[in-house]
């Protein structure tokens, strides 16, 4: 943290200043002996802004999401994920759709929380809080733990939003309590009132105040990893759920083989054809395409549900000949 200080020894020479006297040059409002309070919310706005502004860790986001959602859709449609080949480039493209609301919406919430920090810094550097706003900062301090109660107790009336919520809301009230003490701080050194205490030993530049920094920072971005992999979960297994609502949306695939590929009759309907006048000796319906991926068709028949179905896996060799049927 870069105070805002021009007091080096010999600094204020010129101006009649003795010798190590800390001349203040108005950068930022600071005083000498530590970093500014109304800086130190910047600085961990920029912290969290840079993280997420990188694009290793954004990309490592998408992929790790990518990842999550499809192994949940391969647990529900009861396959391995392995099974299917997927590139860490299928992983980030499928992810761009599902995240993009959710990042769009902590956007514009980050404005409207700059804007509001805006406000209450100007409140807490002037006039001070009065006794509504001092007991706003003490549920705000506590925000780490109430905020995580509150949600893990919402879970008995909406148990899967309280899911998707759990893990973003302990990033969210470490944030807030260290928002908290941020303002406590500001209004101390403002001296809108003598009793407000400046975070305990985390006042100043202290190395005590930069490692609450740093580790609220670790806890919102493993926060966020920890969501995004709640929030592929779930909606992968939408997918699924998706796939078996709408499956005669899907296309039916009839399926050209040189040998029988022994398919239980309640998968798909054998017809054996004419060796001598076709390459290809089997021929069978009766099913729908989920999906190409890593060199194999995986097909689903018609009536598929999760509860019961059977996911076959085709490889795309010349031994098979494959036949689209939209709405079939």
């Amino acid at each position: 943290m870069a105070p805002g200080l021009t007091g080096a020894p010999g600094a204020g020479r010129s101006g009649g200043v003795g010798r190590g006297a800390g001349v203040d040059t108005g950068a930022g409002g600071d005083t000498g002996g530590g970093g500014a309070p109304n800086t130190d919310w910047s600085e961990l706005a920029r912290l969290a802004g840079g993280v997420l502004a990188n694009a290793t860790v954004l990309s490592a986001l998408l992929v790790y999401f990518g990842w999550q959602r499809a192994d949940a859709e391969s647990r529900a449609l009861g396959v391995d994920e392995s099974l299917r080949g997927l590139s860490n480039q299928y992983y980030l493209l499928s992810s761009v759709g599902p995240l993009f609301p959710v990042l769009s919406a902590l956007a514009l919430l980050a404005l409207g929380w700059l804007w509001v920090d805006g406000r209450l810094r100007a409140r807490f550097g002037g006039d001070g809080p009065g006794p509504r706003a001092r007991r706003v900062l003490g549920v705000l301090a506590l925000a780490w733990l109430v905020l995580p109660a509150v949600v893990l107790a919402a879970r008995l009336v909406v148990p899967l939003l309280a899911r998707l919520l759990f893990p973003a809301s302990i990033g969210l009230g470490a944030l807030l309590s260290l928002y908290a003490l941020s303002l406590r701080r500001l209004a101390g050194q403002a001296g809108a009132q003598p009793g407000v205490r400046l975070g305990g030993q985390l006042g100043g530049g202290s190395w005590r105040w930069r490692s609450a920094k740093w580790l609220v920072a670790s806890v919102v971005a493993l926060s966020l990893f920890w969501s995004a992999s709640r929030y592929a979960e779930v909606y992968g297994q939408w997918q699924v759920d998706g796939l078996e609502r709408d499956l005669a949306k899907r296309p039916a695939v009839v399926v050209y083989a040189t040998e029988r590929l022994h398919l239980d009759t309640s998968i798909a309907e054998e017809t054996r054809l004419d060796p001598e006048n076709a390459h290809y000796r089997f021929r069978y319906r009766g099913l729908r395409l989920v999906e190409h991926t890593g060199n194999r068709f995986f097909l689903i028949p018609d009536g598929w549900t999760r509860g019961r179905g059977v996911v076959v896996v085709l490889p795309d060799d010349s031994n098979t000949r494959m036949e689209f049927v939209r709405g079939g």
